[in-house]
């Protein structure tokens, strides 16, 4: 039985809202990690997580991209 995904959203400094999605520690993973997401409108950034993160090291791999 896979774990449910953690979601939670963000207002940025310039007033996007940030939906961020964490599906980590799911049996297909490995040991802890997962897939990590942050969508913004109709953009969705995707990335491989090969360990346990907390929701600010998420938000922090994902802040160059949304920053752009």
């Amino acid at each position: 039985m896979n774990p449910q995904p953690d979601e939670w959203t963000k207002k940025l400094t310039d007033d996007r809202m940030v939906v961020y999605t964490s599906n980590l520690g799911s049996p297909l993973s490995g040991v802890g990690g997962g897939v990590i997401t942050a969508q913004v409108g109709d953009i969705k950034h995707t990335e491989i997580a090969t360990h346990p993160m907390t929701r600010q090291e998420i938000e922090a791999i994902f802040a160059g991209i949304l920053a752009k």
